[in-house]
């Protein structure tokens, strides 16, 4: 059985897919190329910001994830309550006649 001995110029990578919140550059798609992310402002990385496509013609790691900074984008307060966003998490204060962590119990 004879090795089998695959050149780094044969080696090319298929396109990931894109990732939402990002805006992606690449250096191209053969062995060696550099995908780089950048979170689109507003938002907040989680994961890599950069991948390397390597000899199995795959890119290297998972893609980034970049998520809402605000925790009040999605209006977690009901019933009218008004929402304050602290350091990764947010507090609802609760109009008259409701309450609970989002103003979801009628008192």
């Amino acid at each position: 059985m004879e090795d089998c001995i695959i050149l780094s110029s044969d080696v090319t990578c298929k396109a990931p897919a894109p990732v939402p919140n990002t805006t992606q550059t690449s250096s191209g798609n053969a062995f060696g190329s550099v995908i780089r992310y950048t979170c689109n402002s507003g938002t907040l990385l989680s994961g890599n910001l950069e991948r390397r496509c390597v000899e199995t013609g795959e890119y290297t790691g998972l893609p980034p994830v970049c998520g809402n900074l605000d925790p009040c984008a999605s209006n977690p307060c009901a019933n009218g309550g008004s929402c304050f966003g602290l350091e990764n998490t947010y507090v609802c204060e609760c109009s008259s006649n409701f309450q609970g962590v989002r103003c979801e119990i009628g008192s």
